[in-house]
């Protein structure tokens, strides 16, 4: 890549630079180590510095929708951090007390912050990751010696699982060695600059003849527990969890609410419950002896995921690829093609931000198709006025 030197950096500079289709670069003349980069399509601020034996390098964003601004403030942070990590490690190396990644993992992450902050199966989702992914690689190094090269290898090698995977094993050690930087373990946290491997949403949702053979595979289950949780799931579109760990003293039949004390993103939600909820949910009443709607007499009370079940169930409807979390995704989808606006699906699933909602919105053609009918109807009517005045 071709390199021209150093500029003053200016907004009316880096609007004027000519794309190209042979890459080149820029150095900010203002700020240390910060380089615009521009190719046939975009201009990309950066960040390289040589600290000791390593090259620092962060891509900050793409211009003018990262301003200049912003990404002279940005080198500012990444370099100052990186220069008193490099400091803050020879000094703890001197003091020979720093624990490695795996001592501090379980002695001070999970029972300083995972204990309090996360719900026990996040937890132990937390555990289980890093003793796969992150434990062999870098759980022996002493936690200030991980450089960003040791997070790469981390998070490429978790790619080999999937995208999704690879990602939540970057978010763990992101999250820990922001701790360690709070606890003043080390000054640098080594994830920084390390981007997430590009995912796609699941979109699988029960295509109409799908939910023809369901449905008729459901009336002739034997197992009721299992047949009256998939309804359930069905009617009323919110998490496997809350579904199976539903309670009758949350629920008002007076006037058809389920009140879910909390959710997955930690606030409560009020479901309404359609008819056939309620008809569910008035037979399993009759037969009520426990706290649980769907009891079980395992550890928990009540009935957890019927994996082996739900497996028998959808062979027998011959539907293949999905899953218990499917079930609730049609319900969003159907709403989506009924017209409902994205709002609405986000309160009806209980999202915490319309950012989840969005992959409902490609279904809502209606509501688009019905909104160009109007423009176009407009269009028409308009130019018939105009063609009426001349």
């Amino acid at each position: 890549m071709e390199s021209r030197g150093k500029e003053n950096f200016t907004e009316l500079f880096l609007s004027n630079l000519k794309f190209d289709k042979d890459r080149y670069e820029i150095r900010d003349a203002k700020t240390e180590a910060l380089f615009i980069r521009v190719n046939l399509k975009k201009k990309t601020f950066f960040v390289r510095k040589r600290i000791g034996k390593d090259i620092r390098y962060l891509t900050i964003g793409d211009f003018p929708e990262t301003t200049l601004k912003s990404a002279r403030k940005m080198a500012v942070d990444f370099l100052a951090n990186a220069e008193n990590g490099k400091i803050y490690r020879a000094e703890k190396k001197k003091e020979g007390d720093v624990p490695s990644v795996k001592e501090f993992f379980f002695d001070m992450f999970i029972p300083r912050y995972a204990d309090k902050m996360m719900k026990p199966r996040t937890e132990q989702g937390v555990i289980t990751n890093f003793r796969l992914h992150i434990d062999k690689d870098i759980g022996f190094m002493r936690i200030d010696n991980v450089e960003r090269e040791d997070v790469e290898k981390v998070h490429n090698k978790a790619k080999n699982i999937s995208n999704v995977t690879a990602n939540r094993i970057l978010t763990i050690l992101k999250t820990m060695f922001n701790k360690a930087i709070e606890w003043r373990y080390v000054k640098y946290n080594p994830t920084l600059g390390v981007k997430k491997f590009p995912t796609k949403a699941r979109e699988r949702f029960l295509q109409p003849n799908e939910i023809s053979k369901l449905f008729e595979a459901l009336e002739g289950e034997t197992n009721l527990l299992l047949k009256n949780y998939i309804l359930m799931s069905v009617y009323t579109g919110q998490r496997r969890s809350n579904v199976l760990s539903m309670r009758w003293s949350d629920i008002d039949m007076t006037n058809r609410i389920w009140h879910i004390p909390e959710t997955k993103n930690g606030s409560s939600l009020n479901v309404p419950l359609i008819p056939q909820a309620v008809d569910v949910l008035r037979k399993l009443k009759k037969e009520a002896n426990s706290e649980w709607v769907f009891p079980s007499s395992g550890k928990t009370g009540h009935f957890v995921e019927p994996k082996k079940g739900w497996k028998s169930l959808l062979q027998k409807a011959q539907i293949k690829d999905l899953r218990l979390h499917d079930l609730r995704r049609t319900l969003g989808s159907y709403e989506a093609m009924a017209g409902v606006n994205l709002p609405t699906i986000s309160r009806t699933l209980g999202h915490a931000s319309y950012q989840a909602t969005q992959v409902y919105a490609r279904l809502n053609v209606e509501t688009v198709r019905d909104a160009m009918s109007s423009a176009v109807n407009l269009m028409k009517e308009r130019a018939k006025e105009a063609k009426a005045q001349n």
